[in-house]
Protein backbone atom coordinates (compact mmCIF):
# COMPACT_ATOMS: atom_id res chain seq x y z
CA UNK A 1 0.00 0.00 0.00
CA UNK A 2 1.44 3.36 -1.05
CA UNK A 3 2.20 5.85 1.71
CA UNK A 4 3.12 9.45 0.87
CA UNK A 5 5.34 11.36 3.29
CA UNK A 6 6.20 15.00 2.78
CA UNK A 7 8.72 15.45 5.61
CA UNK A 8 12.32 14.39 6.18
CA UNK A 9 13.31 13.84 9.79
CA UNK A 10 16.36 11.65 9.41
CA UNK A 11 14.28 8.48 8.97
CA UNK A 12 13.30 8.40 5.30
CA UNK A 13 13.58 4.64 5.16
CA UNK A 14 11.17 4.07 8.03
CA UNK A 15 7.64 3.22 6.90
CA UNK A 16 4.68 3.22 9.30
CA UNK A 17 2.54 0.08 9.42
CA UNK A 18 -0.40 0.80 7.12
CA UNK A 19 -3.90 -0.65 7.61
CA UNK A 20 -5.82 -0.23 4.32
CA UNK A 21 -5.02 3.46 3.86
CA UNK A 22 -2.51 5.93 2.47
CA UNK A 23 -0.77 8.29 4.87
CA UNK A 24 0.29 11.86 4.08
CA UNK A 25 2.35 13.96 6.51
CA UNK A 26 2.89 17.71 6.18
CA UNK A 27 6.12 19.59 6.67
CA UNK A 28 6.64 20.84 10.24
CA UNK A 29 5.67 24.45 10.90
CA UNK A 30 7.08 26.75 13.52
CA UNK A 31 4.30 28.48 15.43
CA UNK A 32 4.48 32.20 16.11
CA UNK A 33 4.22 33.23 19.75
CA UNK A 34 1.18 35.29 18.69
CA UNK A 35 -0.70 32.08 17.85
CA UNK A 36 -2.27 30.24 20.77
CA UNK A 37 -4.99 28.04 19.21
CA UNK A 38 -6.11 26.47 15.95
CA UNK A 39 -9.19 24.89 14.41
CA UNK A 40 -10.02 23.07 11.20
CA UNK A 41 -12.46 25.05 9.05
CA UNK A 42 -13.12 22.46 6.35
CA UNK A 43 -12.41 21.03 2.94
CA UNK A 44 -12.81 23.52 0.06
CA UNK A 45 -11.71 24.01 -3.55
CA UNK A 46 -8.75 25.94 -2.13
CA UNK A 47 -7.76 22.93 -0.03
CA UNK A 48 -8.09 22.25 3.68
CA UNK A 49 -8.55 25.57 5.49
CA UNK A 50 -7.05 25.90 8.97
CA UNK A 51 -7.65 28.88 11.25
CA UNK A 52 -4.76 29.79 13.58
CA UNK A 53 -5.36 32.56 16.04
CA UNK A 54 -4.37 34.38 19.18
CA UNK A 55 -5.57 37.41 21.19
CA UNK A 56 -4.76 39.84 18.32
CA UNK A 57 -4.05 37.52 15.39
CA UNK A 58 -6.22 35.61 12.89
CA UNK A 59 -4.53 33.68 10.07
CA UNK A 60 -6.09 31.31 7.54
CA UNK A 61 -3.91 28.68 5.83
CA UNK A 62 -4.91 26.56 2.83
CA UNK A 63 -3.29 23.10 2.69
CA UNK A 64 -3.19 21.13 -0.54
CA UNK A 65 -5.24 17.99 0.12
CA UNK A 66 -3.00 15.72 -1.96
CA UNK A 67 0.38 16.42 -0.35
CA UNK A 68 -0.51 18.79 2.58
CA UNK A 69 1.80 21.53 1.38
CA UNK A 70 0.67 25.07 2.16
CA UNK A 71 -0.86 26.69 -0.91
CA UNK A 72 -1.27 30.08 0.77
CA UNK A 73 -1.70 31.80 4.11
CA UNK A 74 -3.49 35.08 4.66
CA UNK A 75 -4.46 37.36 7.48
CA UNK A 76 -8.17 37.39 8.15
CA UNK A 77 -8.77 41.12 7.88
CA UNK A 78 -11.94 41.99 9.72
CA UNK A 79 -11.93 45.06 12.00
CA UNK A 80 -8.39 45.35 13.23
CA UNK A 81 -6.51 43.93 16.18
CA UNK A 82 -9.37 44.04 18.68
CA UNK A 83 -11.42 41.56 16.70
CA UNK A 84 -12.15 38.13 18.18
CA UNK A 85 -13.47 35.38 15.91
CA UNK A 86 -16.29 33.39 17.53
CA UNK A 87 -16.63 30.80 14.76
CA UNK A 88 -16.00 30.15 11.07
CA UNK A 89 -18.47 27.78 9.39
CA UNK A 90 -17.72 26.36 5.93
CA UNK A 91 -20.22 25.04 3.39
CA UNK A 92 -19.79 24.72 -0.37
CA UNK A 93 -16.79 27.10 -0.50
CA UNK A 94 -18.65 29.74 1.50
CA UNK A 95 -17.43 30.85 4.91
CA UNK A 96 -19.69 32.47 7.47
CA UNK A 97 -17.49 34.34 9.94
CA UNK A 98 -19.01 35.43 13.25
CA UNK A 99 -16.88 37.77 15.34
CA UNK A 100 -16.84 40.55 17.92
CA UNK A 101 -15.05 43.88 17.89
CA UNK A 102 -14.30 45.90 21.00
CA UNK A 103 -13.78 49.67 21.07
CA UNK A 104 -13.06 50.63 24.66
CA UNK A 105 -16.25 49.52 26.47
CA UNK A 106 -18.34 49.14 23.33
CA UNK A 107 -18.66 45.58 22.02
CA UNK A 108 -20.27 44.75 18.69
CA UNK A 109 -21.19 41.36 17.26
CA UNK A 110 -20.88 40.93 13.47
CA UNK A 111 -21.41 38.27 10.81
CA UNK A 112 -19.86 38.28 7.35
CA UNK A 113 -19.83 35.92 4.39
CA UNK A 114 -16.60 35.15 2.48
CA UNK A 115 -15.61 32.68 -0.21
CA UNK A 116 -12.83 30.10 0.27
CA UNK A 117 -10.31 32.64 -1.07
CA UNK A 118 -11.39 35.07 1.69
CA UNK A 119 -13.07 37.42 -0.78
CA UNK A 120 -16.21 39.17 0.50
CA UNK A 121 -19.52 37.68 -0.68
CA UNK A 122 -21.72 39.60 1.74
CA UNK A 123 -20.61 42.62 3.71
CA UNK A 124 -20.59 42.46 7.47
CA UNK A 125 -23.91 42.65 9.29
CA UNK A 126 -24.22 44.11 12.79
CA UNK A 127 -26.09 41.58 14.93
CA UNK A 128 -25.74 43.07 18.40
CA UNK A 129 -24.00 45.87 20.29
CA UNK A 130 -23.72 46.67 23.96
CA UNK A 131 -21.55 48.55 26.43
CA UNK A 132 -19.65 46.57 29.02
CA UNK A 133 -19.32 48.46 32.27
CA UNK A 134 -16.82 47.95 35.06
CA UNK A 135 -17.92 45.04 37.26
CA UNK A 136 -20.19 43.46 34.65
CA UNK A 137 -20.07 39.64 34.57
CA UNK A 138 -17.88 37.93 32.00
CA UNK A 139 -19.35 36.31 28.90
CA UNK A 140 -18.48 34.05 25.98
CA UNK A 141 -20.09 33.28 22.63
CA UNK A 142 -20.87 29.93 21.05
CA UNK A 143 -22.45 29.16 17.67
CA UNK A 144 -24.77 26.16 17.19
CA UNK A 145 -26.01 25.23 13.72
CA UNK A 146 -28.04 22.51 12.00
CA UNK A 147 -26.55 19.83 9.77
CA UNK A 148 -27.48 21.65 6.58
CA UNK A 149 -25.95 24.85 8.00
CA UNK A 150 -29.00 26.93 7.16
CA UNK A 151 -29.71 28.21 10.70
CA UNK A 152 -27.20 29.57 13.21
CA UNK A 153 -27.95 30.07 16.90
CA UNK A 154 -25.50 32.50 18.51
CA UNK A 155 -25.44 32.01 22.27
CA UNK A 156 -24.04 34.71 24.53
CA UNK A 157 -23.30 32.92 27.80
CA UNK A 158 -23.14 35.37 30.69
CA UNK A 159 -21.20 34.12 33.72
CA UNK A 160 -21.30 35.00 37.38
CA UNK A 161 -18.48 34.00 39.73
CA UNK A 162 -19.45 30.30 39.55
CA UNK A 163 -21.39 29.47 36.40
CA UNK A 164 -23.75 30.83 33.75
CA UNK A 165 -26.44 33.12 35.07
CA UNK A 166 -28.16 33.53 31.71
CA UNK A 167 -27.84 32.66 28.02
CA UNK A 168 -28.93 35.15 25.38
CA UNK A 169 -29.90 33.40 22.12
CA UNK A 170 -29.93 35.04 18.68
CA UNK A 171 -31.06 33.06 15.62
CA UNK A 172 -29.94 34.02 12.09
CA UNK A 173 -30.29 32.32 8.70
CA UNK A 174 -27.68 31.73 5.99
CA UNK A 175 -28.32 35.20 4.56
CA UNK A 176 -27.34 36.64 7.98
CA UNK A 177 -30.91 37.78 8.63
CA UNK A 178 -32.12 37.90 12.23
CA UNK A 179 -34.99 35.48 12.88
CA UNK A 180 -35.54 35.93 16.62
CA UNK A 181 -34.07 36.41 20.08
CA UNK A 182 -34.65 34.96 23.55
CA UNK A 183 -32.91 34.94 26.95
CA UNK A 184 -32.83 31.91 29.26
CA UNK A 185 -32.19 32.68 32.94
CA UNK A 186 -30.53 30.08 35.17
CA UNK A 187 -31.43 29.50 38.81
CA UNK A 188 -28.88 28.46 41.44
CA UNK A 189 -27.53 24.91 41.04
CA UNK A 190 -28.77 24.70 37.44
CA UNK A 191 -26.10 24.21 34.80
CA UNK A 192 -26.11 24.53 31.02
CA UNK A 193 -25.40 21.20 29.28
CA UNK A 194 -25.80 21.66 25.50
CA UNK A 195 -27.96 22.90 22.63
CA UNK A 196 -29.14 20.85 19.64
CA UNK A 197 -30.40 22.45 16.42
CA UNK A 198 -32.95 21.09 13.96
CA UNK A 199 -32.91 21.83 10.22
CA UNK A 200 -36.03 24.04 10.47
CA UNK A 201 -34.37 26.33 13.03
CA UNK A 202 -36.03 24.79 16.09
CA UNK A 203 -33.51 24.18 18.86
CA UNK A 204 -33.36 22.27 22.14
CA UNK A 205 -31.64 23.82 25.15
CA UNK A 206 -30.65 21.30 27.83
CA UNK A 207 -30.13 22.19 31.51
CA UNK A 208 -29.26 20.00 34.50
CA UNK A 209 -29.79 20.48 38.23
CA UNK A 210 -26.49 19.70 39.96
CA UNK A 211 -26.41 17.02 42.63
CA UNK A 212 -23.58 17.89 44.98
CA UNK A 213 -21.19 15.10 45.98
CA UNK A 214 -18.42 14.96 48.55
CA UNK A 215 -16.38 12.70 46.29
CA UNK A 216 -16.34 14.55 42.98
CA UNK A 217 -16.32 18.05 41.50
CA UNK A 218 -17.96 17.16 38.18
CA UNK A 219 -21.52 17.28 36.94
CA UNK A 220 -24.07 14.84 38.30
CA UNK A 221 -27.69 15.83 37.74
CA UNK A 222 -30.76 14.94 39.76
CA UNK A 223 -33.04 16.60 37.22
CA UNK A 224 -32.86 17.59 33.55
CA UNK A 225 -34.93 20.21 31.71
CA UNK A 226 -35.11 20.23 27.90
CA UNK A 227 -36.71 23.26 26.23
CA UNK A 228 -37.88 23.09 22.62
CA UNK A 229 -37.85 26.59 21.15
CA UNK A 230 -38.82 28.03 17.77
CA UNK A 231 -37.94 31.74 17.76
CA UNK A 232 -39.63 32.47 14.43
CA UNK A 233 -42.96 31.12 15.65
CA UNK A 234 -42.34 32.26 19.25
CA UNK A 235 -43.18 28.76 20.49
CA UNK A 236 -41.67 27.07 23.53
CA UNK A 237 -42.21 23.76 25.35
CA UNK A 238 -40.27 22.19 28.23
CA UNK A 239 -39.98 18.56 29.33
CA UNK A 240 -38.72 17.60 32.80
CA UNK A 241 -36.75 14.41 33.43
CA UNK A 242 -36.30 13.16 36.97
CA UNK A 243 -35.72 9.74 38.49
CA UNK A 244 -36.05 8.64 42.11
CA UNK A 245 -33.34 5.96 41.94
CA UNK A 246 -30.99 7.24 39.25
CA UNK A 247 -28.83 10.33 38.73
CA UNK A 248 -27.93 11.61 35.28
CA UNK A 249 -24.22 11.36 34.59
CA UNK A 250 -22.65 12.31 31.24
CA UNK A 251 -25.13 12.29 28.39
CA UNK A 252 -25.79 13.75 24.93
CA UNK A 253 -28.91 14.67 23.00
CA UNK A 254 -29.34 14.34 19.23
CA UNK A 255 -32.19 15.13 16.86
CA UNK A 256 -33.18 11.99 14.91
CA UNK A 257 -34.31 13.51 11.60
CA UNK A 258 -35.32 10.12 10.13
CA UNK A 259 -37.63 9.12 12.99
CA UNK A 260 -38.41 12.73 13.97
CA UNK A 261 -37.79 12.72 17.68
CA UNK A 262 -35.18 13.94 20.15
CA UNK A 263 -32.91 11.22 21.55
CA UNK A 264 -30.99 11.38 24.82
CA UNK A 265 -28.44 8.74 25.74
CA UNK A 266 -25.51 8.46 28.10
CA UNK A 267 -24.72 7.07 31.52
CA UNK A 268 -26.34 7.14 34.94
CA UNK A 269 -25.18 6.72 38.53
CA UNK A 270 -26.97 5.66 41.67
CA UNK A 271 -24.66 7.27 44.22
CA UNK A 272 -21.85 9.50 42.98
CA UNK A 273 -20.25 10.70 39.77
CA UNK A 274 -17.27 8.35 39.80
CA UNK A 275 -19.54 5.28 40.02
CA UNK A 276 -21.34 4.64 36.73
CA UNK A 277 -23.99 1.93 36.97
CA UNK A 278 -25.41 1.74 33.46
CA UNK A 279 -26.67 3.55 30.38
CA UNK A 280 -29.90 5.40 29.59
CA UNK A 281 -31.91 5.74 26.38
CA UNK A 282 -34.75 8.25 26.15
CA UNK A 283 -37.07 9.58 23.41
CA UNK A 284 -38.63 12.97 24.17
CA UNK A 285 -42.23 13.69 23.09
CA UNK A 286 -42.93 17.43 23.26
CA UNK A 287 -46.53 17.01 22.14
CA UNK A 288 -47.28 14.87 25.19
CA UNK A 289 -44.80 16.85 27.30
CA UNK A 290 -43.06 13.68 28.51
CA UNK A 291 -40.69 10.92 27.35
CA UNK A 292 -42.22 8.45 24.94
CA UNK A 293 -39.49 5.95 25.84
CA UNK A 294 -37.29 5.91 28.93
CA UNK A 295 -35.00 2.97 29.64
CA UNK A 296 -32.25 2.70 32.28
CA UNK A 297 -30.13 -0.45 31.81
CA UNK A 298 -27.47 -1.59 34.29
CA UNK A 299 -24.12 -2.73 32.94
CA UNK A 300 -23.76 -6.46 32.44
CA UNK A 301 -21.41 -8.44 34.66
CA UNK A 302 -19.19 -9.02 31.63
CA UNK A 303 -18.70 -5.29 30.96
CA UNK A 304 -18.07 -4.54 34.65
CA UNK A 305 -15.49 -7.33 34.82
CA UNK A 306 -13.70 -6.14 31.66
CA UNK A 307 -13.63 -2.51 32.87
CA UNK A 308 -12.28 -3.40 36.35
CA UNK A 309 -8.95 -1.73 37.07
CA UNK A 310 -6.03 -3.91 37.98
CA UNK A 311 -4.56 -3.48 41.43
CA UNK A 312 -7.79 -2.55 43.20
CA UNK A 313 -8.30 -4.54 46.39
CA UNK A 314 -12.07 -4.33 46.17
CA UNK A 315 -13.20 -4.37 42.56
CA UNK A 316 -16.70 -2.89 42.10
CA UNK A 317 -19.48 -5.45 41.72
CA UNK A 318 -22.29 -3.30 40.32
CA UNK A 319 -20.64 -0.40 38.47
CA UNK A 320 -17.66 0.84 36.47
CA UNK A 321 -15.42 3.75 37.42
CA UNK A 322 -15.00 7.23 35.92
CA UNK A 323 -16.64 6.61 32.53
CA UNK A 324 -17.39 9.69 30.40
CA UNK A 325 -19.42 9.86 27.20
CA UNK A 326 -17.41 10.47 24.04
CA UNK A 327 -19.87 9.96 21.17
CA UNK A 328 -23.48 9.16 20.36
CA UNK A 329 -24.16 7.87 16.84
CA UNK A 330 -27.81 7.42 15.87
CA UNK A 331 -28.90 4.45 13.75
CA UNK A 332 -31.50 4.73 11.00
CA UNK A 333 -33.69 2.11 12.71
CA UNK A 334 -34.06 4.25 15.85
CA UNK A 335 -31.20 2.64 17.77
CA UNK A 336 -27.79 4.10 18.56
CA UNK A 337 -24.13 3.44 19.27
CA UNK A 338 -22.96 4.89 22.60
CA UNK A 339 -19.21 5.30 23.19
CA UNK A 340 -17.67 6.02 26.59
CA UNK A 341 -14.13 6.21 27.94
CA UNK A 342 -12.64 5.69 31.38
CA UNK A 343 -11.01 8.98 32.36
CA UNK A 344 -9.73 10.40 35.63
CA UNK A 345 -7.36 13.11 36.79
CA UNK A 346 -5.34 13.48 39.97
CA UNK A 347 -4.74 17.13 40.85
CA UNK A 348 -5.46 19.70 43.57
CA UNK A 349 -7.78 21.58 41.21
CA UNK A 350 -9.95 20.94 38.17
CA UNK A 351 -8.13 22.77 35.40
CA UNK A 352 -9.57 21.28 32.19
CA UNK A 353 -9.27 24.32 29.92
CA UNK A 354 -9.04 23.79 26.15
CA UNK A 355 -5.52 23.02 24.91
CA UNK A 356 -3.48 25.83 23.38
CA UNK A 357 -0.11 25.86 21.68
CA UNK A 358 1.87 27.52 24.44
CA UNK A 359 0.67 25.16 27.16
CA UNK A 360 0.32 21.76 25.52
CA UNK A 361 3.67 20.55 26.81
CA UNK A 362 4.04 22.89 29.77
CA UNK A 363 5.75 21.58 32.89
CA UNK A 364 5.90 24.92 34.68
CA UNK A 365 3.13 23.94 37.07
CA UNK A 366 4.71 23.28 40.45
CA UNK A 367 2.05 20.68 41.29
CA UNK A 368 1.98 17.51 39.21
CA UNK A 369 -1.31 16.82 37.47
CA UNK A 370 -1.77 13.25 36.30
CA UNK A 371 -4.13 12.26 33.47
CA UNK A 372 -5.52 8.78 32.90
CA UNK A 373 -7.44 7.75 29.75
CA UNK A 374 -8.16 4.04 29.78
CA UNK A 375 -10.68 1.52 28.42
CA UNK A 376 -13.32 2.39 25.84
CA UNK A 377 -16.82 0.94 26.26
CA UNK A 378 -19.17 0.62 23.28
CA UNK A 379 -22.90 -0.06 23.69
CA UNK A 380 -25.10 -0.83 20.68
CA UNK A 381 -28.66 0.07 21.67
CA UNK A 382 -31.80 -1.29 20.00
CA UNK A 383 -34.76 1.03 19.24
CA UNK A 384 -36.56 -0.31 22.35
CA UNK A 385 -33.68 0.94 24.51
CA UNK A 386 -32.28 -2.49 25.31
CA UNK A 387 -28.66 -3.43 24.67
CA UNK A 388 -27.94 -5.13 21.37
CA UNK A 389 -24.30 -5.79 22.24
CA UNK A 390 -21.54 -4.36 24.41
CA UNK A 391 -17.79 -4.30 23.92
CA UNK A 392 -14.80 -3.06 25.88
CA UNK A 393 -11.62 -2.00 24.06
CA UNK A 394 -8.71 -2.26 26.48
CA UNK A 395 -6.12 0.51 26.62
CA UNK A 396 -4.09 2.39 29.22
CA UNK A 397 -2.88 5.96 28.67
CA UNK A 398 -1.11 8.23 31.12
CA UNK A 399 0.53 11.66 31.01
CA UNK A 400 1.57 14.48 33.32
CA UNK A 401 1.05 18.24 33.20
CA UNK A 402 -0.03 18.35 29.53
CA UNK A 403 -3.85 18.33 29.98
CA UNK A 404 -3.91 14.95 28.29
CA UNK A 405 -3.46 16.60 24.92
CA UNK A 406 -2.21 13.47 23.15
CA UNK A 407 -4.47 11.02 24.98
CA UNK A 408 -8.08 9.89 24.50
CA UNK A 409 -9.68 8.87 21.19
CA UNK A 410 -10.68 10.11 17.76
CA UNK A 411 -13.32 8.78 15.36
CA UNK A 412 -13.71 7.84 11.72
CA UNK A 413 -17.31 6.97 10.80
CA UNK A 414 -17.55 4.88 7.62
CA UNK A 415 -21.22 3.89 8.09
CA UNK A 416 -20.67 0.15 7.78
CA UNK A 417 -18.00 0.35 10.46
CA UNK A 418 -16.61 2.75 13.06
CA UNK A 419 -12.88 3.41 13.52
CA UNK A 420 -11.58 4.50 16.92
CA UNK A 421 -8.12 6.05 16.80
CA UNK A 422 -5.78 6.28 19.78
CA UNK A 423 -2.11 6.33 20.70
CA UNK A 424 -0.92 2.95 21.93
CA UNK A 425 1.31 4.48 24.62
CA UNK A 426 3.03 7.79 25.29
CA UNK A 427 6.50 6.26 25.20
CA UNK A 428 9.30 6.55 22.64
CA UNK A 429 7.88 3.54 20.78
CA UNK A 430 4.46 5.14 20.35
CA UNK A 431 2.21 3.96 17.52
CA UNK A 432 -1.24 5.10 16.39
CA UNK A 433 -3.79 2.31 16.72
CA UNK A 434 -6.97 1.88 14.70
CA UNK A 435 -9.78 -0.13 16.31
CA UNK A 436 -12.26 -1.08 13.58
CA UNK A 437 -15.72 -2.10 14.86
CA UNK A 438 -18.48 -3.52 12.68
CA UNK A 439 -22.25 -3.45 13.19
CA UNK A 440 -22.17 -6.80 15.04
CA UNK A 441 -19.70 -5.59 17.65
CA UNK A 442 -16.72 -7.49 16.25
CA UNK A 443 -13.54 -5.43 16.38
CA UNK A 444 -9.90 -5.62 15.38
CA UNK A 445 -7.03 -3.38 16.45
CA UNK A 446 -4.12 -2.63 14.12
CA UNK A 447 -1.18 -0.27 14.36
CA UNK A 448 -1.51 2.10 11.38
CA UNK A 449 1.27 4.65 11.89
CA UNK A 450 4.68 4.57 13.58
CA UNK A 451 4.71 8.03 15.14
CA UNK A 452 8.11 7.49 16.74
CA UNK A 453 9.73 6.89 13.35
CA UNK A 454 8.80 10.44 12.42
CA UNK A 455 9.45 11.86 15.89
CA UNK A 456 5.80 12.92 16.24
CA UNK A 457 3.15 13.01 18.92
CA UNK A 458 -0.33 12.75 17.43
CA UNK A 459 -3.45 14.17 19.07
CA UNK A 460 -6.27 11.82 17.92
CA UNK A 461 -8.86 13.50 20.16
CA UNK A 462 -8.75 16.50 17.76
CA UNK A 463 -9.07 14.37 14.61
CA UNK A 464 -11.31 15.83 11.90
CA UNK A 465 -13.13 13.66 9.36
CA UNK A 466 -12.82 15.35 5.96
CA UNK A 467 -14.89 12.95 3.85
CA UNK A 468 -16.28 9.41 3.84
CA UNK A 469 -12.74 8.00 3.67
CA UNK A 470 -10.40 10.76 4.93
CA UNK A 471 -9.44 11.81 8.44
CA UNK A 472 -6.76 14.29 9.50
CA UNK A 473 -4.97 14.42 12.87
CA UNK A 474 -2.86 17.29 14.27
CA UNK A 475 0.56 16.44 15.67
CA UNK A 476 3.73 18.04 17.06
CA UNK A 477 7.33 16.99 16.66
CA UNK A 478 10.10 17.10 19.24
CA UNK A 479 10.89 20.71 18.30
CA UNK A 480 7.27 21.62 19.12
CA UNK A 481 6.47 22.29 15.48
CA UNK A 482 2.95 21.81 14.08
CA UNK A 483 2.32 18.86 11.71
CA UNK A 484 -0.77 17.42 10.01
CA UNK A 485 -1.18 13.69 9.31
CA UNK A 486 -3.91 12.57 6.87
CA UNK A 487 -5.19 9.00 6.54
CA UNK A 488 -7.07 8.01 3.37
CA UNK A 489 -8.96 4.73 3.67
CA UNK A 490 -9.81 2.50 0.71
Amino acid sequence: MKAIFAILLGCMGMMGSVFAQDVTVSRPQKISSKITEFEFIGKTDEGLLVHKFGPRTNVIEAFDLDNLTIRWYRDLNLRGKKTKVVDIIEKGNELIVIYTHQDRRDIRLFAQKLNSKLKVIKNEVLLDDFKRRFGDPSFEYEVIYDRKQDHFLIQKKVKDSVDYEKIECLLIDRNLKKLGEKTFDFEDNWRYVETVMREDGTFYLVRGKVKRSFFSDGDLFSEVLITECNLEKEEEKTVQLQEEKHLFNGFQTEWDAINEHLVMSGFYSDRQESEVHGFLYIFIDFEENKPSRKVFTPFSEEIIKKMARKGWFNSPKDHVQYVEIRKLVLRSDGGALLVGEAHSKISPNNDMRPPIFDSRMSTRNQVMIQYFYDDVVLISINPDGQMDWGQVVKKQQYSENDRGYFLSIGFMNRREKMHILFNETMTKSNKLNDCRIDSEGEYRIRSIFDANAYQLNLAPRYAEQLSANEVIIPAFNQRNEFVLVKFTYE
